[in-house]
């Protein structure tokens, strides 16, 4: 088969010797430097010098690439598949190769992720569905945010389409991303954890001053989840996917318990600070409470008697006696105690004892 060369000359005692140097294949440019898909099947043209007119060979990653056409200076052939950046070499009719040029196969791309969503327990199958995943036996990776999700050996993948196992995680519209023969994916797609969600909260109520320990069930907590009671840090003592045990803070009045887990908010459940009344206003309704005693007592004198309360000069001496008792009881726990919810609310006490806050009255009753 016809072959370049070149000549040499040479004198070797008075005798002109002339040697034949075959000069080697070179490729100077591949076309197309796009669209190479993984599967292959586009026709490369692969241009060059000294090739053989006829009988040439090319190679892309050491497997074969068809030829359909070939001259001295080009070559058409038939891309296989494969992945990732490989040699292309070219053989002469006489055995003569070229030295390697580079090709690479376009990276892979992501088109969809089903499902999009999961337990942040993970160990739920994904289908991750794109192109340009390469051939059987090339590695290939599939991550999930920067955690690895281990392919599905019952599940081989193709091209087109990998099935993965979901590792454990927390977040929202993580990047789901193909790696195949040390190219990463250059379209990816996204997953979410579910966020987390209340189920229980152990025990529904406590002190104001905090400081006890509270049991929060429920699902998709994740790794790092962080507790709040009424907007405070209720920091975690101990954590799973499904538990968090926290140091209640102090607060007061009916608030809501969230969790958060990669940036993800539960929806709030209800827990109660338990009402604690003040020293001073405890002093207050022992007084309150006294004094509806002492008025109790006149007025089932007045009714056994069958008079007026105040039309009687004893008993209405006897309730004087009530009111003024119960002014200096009043009056004593506001001056003395420092700790009053509300000051100056000894006169309207007398006038209506059940018409100041109910709730810490309910307290000492």
């Amino acid at each position: 088969m016809p072959r370049s060369f070149v000549v040499t000359l040479f004198v070797l005692a008075g005798t002109v010797w002339i040697a034949p140097a075959f000069a080697e294949p070179i490729i100077t440019s591949i076309t197309p430097t796009s669209g190479l898909k993984t599967r292959g099947g586009q026709t490369l043209t692969i241009n060059g010098t000294a090739f053989s007119a006829t009988g040439n060979a090319a190679t892309v990653g050491g497997n074969g690439c068809i030829i359909s056409a070939e001259s001295a200076q080009s070559i058409e052939c038939l891309l296989p598949e494969g992945s990732g950046t490989k040699n292309v070499q070219v053989v002469d009719g006489v055995g003569g190769a070229s030295q390697p040029y580079l090709l690479t196969y376009d990276p892979p791309a992501v088109s969809s992720v089903t499902p999009s969503h999961g337990p942040t327990l993970g160990s739920v199958p994904i289908t991750v569905r794109g192109d340009d995943f390469g051939p059987n036996g090339v590695a290939r990776t599939v991550t999930v945010g920067t955690n690895v999700c281990p392919l599905d050996g019952s599940a081989p993948p193709s091209h087109t389409e990998m099935v993965c196992t979901v590792p454990a995680g927390e977040g929202q519209g993580l990047a789901v991303a193909v790696h195949v023969d040390g190219q990463s994916s250059s379209t990816n797609g996204t997953f979410s954890y579910d966020p987390p969600s209340i189920t229980a909260v152990t025990p529904s109520s406590g002190p104001s001053a905090g400081g006890v320990r509270l049991t929060i069930n429920g699902l998709n907590f994740g790794a790092q989840a962080s507790a709040s009671v009424g907007g405070s840090s209720c920091p975690a003592e101990e954590q799973t996917q499904s538990r968090v045990v926290c140091l209640l803070p102090p607060g007061y009045g009916t608030v809501d318990v969230t969790v958060t887990a990669g940036g993800q908010t539960s929806a709030g459940s209800s827990f109660s600070y338990d009402v604690r009344a003040s020293a001073c206003d405890a002093a207050k309704w022992k007084a309150v409470g006294t004094y509806e005693a002492c008025l109790a007592k006149a007025e089932a004198k007045a009714a056994k008697l069958g008079v007026d309360p105040s039309a009687d000069a004893k008993i209405a001496k006897s309730i004087v006696t009530c009111d003024d008792k119960f002014s200096a009881a009043c009056t004593k726990a506001e001056v003395k105690l420092v700790d009053c919810s509300q000051i100056g609310t000894c006169a309207a006490l007398k006038v209506t004892v059940r018409g100041w806050n109910p709730e810490a009255k309910q307290l000492i009753q």
